[in-house]
């Protein structure tokens, strides 16, 4: 009887300690990362011939920031 009464006791204390009120957690911000096609069919509309030299060089100032950012 004893042992009975024990268990339902512990039981008892673990499902309330379990059930406390746990805090909301606020969703993180989902980074949307382009894929290799979505980012080849953003550059065919963004170079053109026209502007192809300044694209190069604008490309290749981003790459030398980030590499002396590292």
């Amino acid at each position: 009887m004893i042992r009975m009464l024990m268990i339902a006791a512990i039981v008892i204390i673990g499902l309330t300690a379990g059930c406390k009120k746990q805090p909301q957690q606020t969703p993180q911000p989902q980074t949307t990362q382009k894929t290799e096609e979505q980012m080849r069919q953003e550059a065919q509309k963004d170079i053109t011939q026209q502007n192809l030299d300044q694209q190069v060089d604008k490309m290749e100032k981003e790459i030398n920031a980030d590499t002396q950012a590292q």
